[in-house]
Parts: C-alpha cells; sequence; structure tokens
C-alpha cells in the first residue's frame, strides 16, 4: 500500500458534513472552520440531505429546523473567510432516505418497501434528482464543484439473472450520470 503525503499540495483535503440526524447550529462553523484551515483542510464536502431549504415539491423532505437560505450563504461565507471550498454532495441513487421515505416520492423508490434507493428507469426520477440539483447549484454560484453521490447501485432482484441485471442497470445509470454531468456547468 502507497503512502500519501499530506503535505502535498497536489490533492485536496476535504471534511465531509454529513448533516442528516444531528446537524450543527451555525456558530459551530464558526469555530471549527478556522481549525479545519489551521489544520490543512482545503475544503468541505457538505451533504445537507434534508438540512438544505428545498423550495416547491421538495420542500416537503426539509426537516422542521432546516438551514435558511441566509444560513446556507453564512456558511459558505465562513468557508471562504477560511479558504476553504465548499462541494455540495447530492445524492443521486441510493441513501435517498430523507426523500423516499415520504408518501410523494414512493412511487421511485427501487424497491417498494425500502426508502433508501429510488429506481433511475422511473419517468419521475431524473426529474426529482435534477431539481435538487439545480436548487443546491443556485444556492452555490461560488463553488467550483458539485459532487454527485452515486455508491449505492440498487439492489439485485434475486428473481433476474445478476450478470444480466447488474450490466442493463449499469448502462442505464450511466446514461443517467451522464446527463447529470451535461447539464452541470462546465468551469473556463
Amino acid at each position: 500500500m502507497s503512502q500519501f503525503d499530506c503535505s502535498s499540495t497536489d490533492f485536496e483535503k476535504l471534511v465531509h458534513f454529513d448533516l442528516k440526524g444531528a446537524p450543527p447550529v451555525i456558530g459551530y462553523y464558526e469555530q471549527i472552520f478556522p481549525l479545519l484551515k489551521k489544520l490543512g483542510a482545503t475544503g468541505i464536502l457538505m451533504e445537507y440531505e434534508d438540512m438544505f431549504p428545498y423550495q416547491g415539491d421538495l420542500q416537503i423532505v426539509c426537516q422542521p429546523d432546516v438551514y435558511s437560505a441566509e444560513e446556507i450563504q453564512k456558511i459558505q461565507n465562513l468557508a471562504i473567510e477560511n479558504d476553504l471550498q465548499i462541494i455540495p454532495l447530492v445524492q443521486s441513487f441510493g441513501h435517498l432516505e430523507f426523500l423516499l421515505k415520504h408518501d410523494k416520492y414512493y412511487e421511485i423508490r427501487e424497491i417498494e418497501r425500502y426508502p433508501n434507493a429510488l429506481c433511475p428507469s422511473h419517468s419521475k426520477s431524473e426529474g426529482v434528482i435534477m431539481d435538487m440539483i439545480n436548487q443546491i447549484l443556485d444556492s452555490h454560484k461560488s463553488s467550483k464543484y458539485i459532487h454527485i453521490e452515486v455508491m449505492r447501485f440498487g439492489t439485485l432482484d434475486s428473481a433476474l439473472d445478476v450478470k444480466e441485471k447488474w450490466g442493463s442497470e449499469m448502462e442505464e445509470r450511466t446514461s443517467i450520470l451522464r446527463s447529470y454531468h451535461s447539464y452541470c456547468p462546465k468551469n473556463s
């Protein structure tokens, strides 16, 4: 196994903030961001989930104590003050319990009884994910990157030949990812 020189400037040093469950109050960022800068971090991978102030159809997924648009901007300003870039993380296939647990999104689950993964071939799935990406991008105009998470590629049904299903899912999901990627603006 090779070792990395953590003092190298050849790669970003990111800290992942997963906000589900117990998101910090804004004052915490005022304290932690200077420390992270001092420790050599260059950015924050921010996974908002239900703490992002989604609007419109997605508003139903927000926690009662969701960050406001002003608080999202405050977090970004604090990051900039500490030379940290915010990279928003948006789930796209799995880890979508915060979305799929709601009756409104029940029909786009990959497996009816499990709210963790969406069915990528459902006609409404891409629109929902694109709406999430749009809203995140609109509120992160200074972010150079967005991370579209594809960690969970779904559950394979035992009724189907695994190799056949895996191959078709990979092709389908690759196609969807290409559409997400082509949608996201390119930095010049």
